[in-house]
């Protein structure tokens, strides 16, 4: 795992520093550090410890999307209630 490959994807769940270090539970200045440039070869355990937690909110994201749109295709398809196979061919 580079560190570009971590900050885009902090970018993308629009983390801030300081919330990534405190979901990787790592000080926020060792965070910083590493994101900015200033850290040149951090080390593989605080990078494994991004990439983990990063991994973890992604499938946050993912999985309130799938429940959001689980629950607008029901709220569409009332009689479809309990059917998620029939939800789960169109998603």
């Amino acid at each position: 795992m580079k560190v570009d490959e971590i900050r885009e994807r902090k970018k993308k769940l629009k983390l801030t520093t300081y919330q990534l270090a405190l979901l990787a539970e790592l000080p926020q200045g060792t965070v910083s550090k590493i994101l900015t440039g200033e850290t040149k070869n951090p080390s593989y355990l605080t990078i494994e410890k991004l990439d983990e937690t990063l991994l973890k909110e992604e499938m946050k994201v993912r999985m309130e999307a799938y429940v959001t749109a689980m629950q607008e295709y029901f709220a569409e398809h009332p009689e479809d209630i309990g059917n998620q196979a029939k939800f789960e061919a169109i998603y």
